[in-house]
């Protein structure tokens, strides 16, 4: 799995500094540019097919480049190879096509954002043992969303999902980078949307788990855009008093153009779905879009370092078919969505940055669900990590807080002892696990209960110093027949 930090070697990036900007941005657009990755971080070559049912397919826009930038936060590399090698290791790349890049997307840009903005961007550094800086790129990621909507306006695709970075939304005109993001994607794809035949009424949807700020400010005014987002309260919600902002609870005002839905911290697959069913659905009805974009964020799901939902797999699946209900229903199917947000796993977020040891299963799981679905047309089933940990972390906590050390109802941990409430309560057996469900470990229970059960002498995996490798989570089944939960990380 690609857990690694992808640097290249100095020859690579001295090699780099040669190549004229713009022929750079153009030919690196059509792929021409792109680099081979070290073997360690390869995936397999994205192969172009011919469909042989003669259905129009899904596209999939992705460079190697997006991950030949560096560190911005909590983007990383790794993000979009992690997708990248998911849709390639399932099969399921081999059901889309490529996107063709827009050639030159700086004129449009240009028109969205102000002459010192865009100046500010370019003049981005590049960060020591990478090739690119995020500016360069930037205008890369957005050649790419223009080039979806073009092959999805021509009919050549029937949807597509752009995997790229930096991300968008939250981008704005003040000269830098703000959020992770530098231009404002789906604001860019939706104008240049409304430049093509038959488009005249375009439906941005963004389920970020923060606020869209960016996309906000920059379609003020276009009365051709309903924008409809979900967020979590005070992520990027700047200027809040003109937000107008509802709960799930409250009713849409009639004509709205900015449906702006406030999510209670672990909000969870019904609640989303209900919101789009009851809210989205009936504003699109309205509305009547030509076309569809989604800012995927996929920080709503959870176990996500930098949100606190509990969106799983399934659930962005599920959202992913209410929106192509609403594409067949009057946009002629046509939708394109593109990475927004979505971040490390939060059992590994605290030590990413020193080591590169951090993962992410969940953001690689929803966004395969979110595009075989695109590309099927069927709900799917609970991913594997979804399936075997969403019972007991994907709850309500506070932002960027940990799942790991936060006890169940019966059992808590301390000093690295296990402990259970009410009093005596016999327990059977403990077994431990890590986090794809396999058993790592046994407790014994004929300890000192009073003093709680040690958590060594495990049988099964186990680090230099007896104790089991973390992270983990126990599970205690009592003696009534009762189960007790805990996510734990020495």
């Amino acid at each position: 799995m690609l857990n690694s930090v992808g640097k290249e070697n100095s020859s690579r990036e001295n090699s780099g500094r040669n190549t004229n900007r713009r022929d750079f941005l153009k030919s690196a657009a059509s792929g021409a540019a792109v680099l081979a990755l070290s073997p360690s971080l390869a995936t397999k070559s994205f192969a172009s097919t011919s469909k042989s049912n003669g259905s129009i397919p899904t596209g999939y826009a992705y460079n190697p480049n997006f991950a030949l930038f560096g560190y911005n936060g909590g983007d990383v590399p790794e993000r979009v190879k992690w997708i990248d090698y998911k849709i390639n290791q399932s099969g399921l790349a081999e059901q889309l096509e490529k996107v063709t890049p827009l050639s030159d997307p700086l004129q449009y840009i240009k028109k969205l954002h102000t002459a010192g903005h865009v100046s500010g961007i370019q003049s981005s550094v590049k960060q020591e043992d990478f090739l690119y800086s995020q500016g360069e790129i930037a205008e890369i990621a957005v050649s790419h969303v223009l080039g979806a909507v073009k092959d999805v306006c021509d009919g050549k695709l029937k949807n597509a999902f752009c995997n790229i970075r930096p991300p968008g939304h939250h981008a704005v005109n003040t000269v830098y980078t703000q959020g992770y993001c530098d231009y404002g994607n789906v604001v860019l794809a939706a104008e240049y949307a409304l430049t093509q035949e038959k488009i005249n009424k375009v439906l941005i949807i963004d389920w970020d788990y923060h606020q869209g700020n960016g996309t906000h400010s920059l379609i003020c005014g276009n009365k051709n855009i309903l924008f409809f987002e979900t967020f979590s309260p005070y992520m990027y919600t700047t200027a809040c008093d003109d937000l107008h902002a509802i709960s799930p609870d409250d009713d849409v005002t009639e004509g709205s153009d900015r449906i702006n839905v406030l999510m209670p911290r672990g909000s969870n697959n019904d609640l989303f779905i209900r919101v789009f069913e009851e809210k989205l659905v009936a504003a699109a009805e309205q509305f009547k879009p030509d076309m569809i974009l989604i800012s995927s964020g996929f920080d709503l799901k959870g176990f996500d370092s930098h949100g606190s939902h509990s969106v799983t797999s399934r659930g962005i699946s599920q959202l992913t078919r209410i929106v192509m209900d609403i594409a067949d229903s009057y946009s002629e199917g046509r939708i394109v969505s593109m990475l927004e947000g979505g971040y490390a796993d939060s059992f590994s977020s605290e030590s990413c940055l020193s080591t590169g040891d951090y993962t992410f299963y969940g953001l690689s799981e929803c966004a395969q669900a979110h595009i075989a679905t695109l590309s099927t047309g069927d709900v799917q089933a609970e991913s594997d990590f979804y399936r075997r940990v969403d019972k007991y972390l994907c709850s309500p906590v506070g932002i960027y807080s940990q799942i790991f050390n936060k006890g169940s109802e019966q059992l808590r941990i301390l000093n690295d002892r296990l402990y259970w409430d009410r009093g005596e309560r016999q327990v059977i057996s403990v077994n431990v696990y890590n986090l794809q469900g396999e058993v790592t470990g046994r407790l014994k229970t004929n300890g000192d209960f009073a003093q709680g059960l040690e958590l060594r002498g495990l049988t099964g995996s186990q680090g230099a110093s007896g104790r089991i490798r973390g992270p983990y989570i126990i599970k205690a089944l009592f003696a009534d027949g009762e189960m007790g939960t805990i996510a734990w990380r020495p």
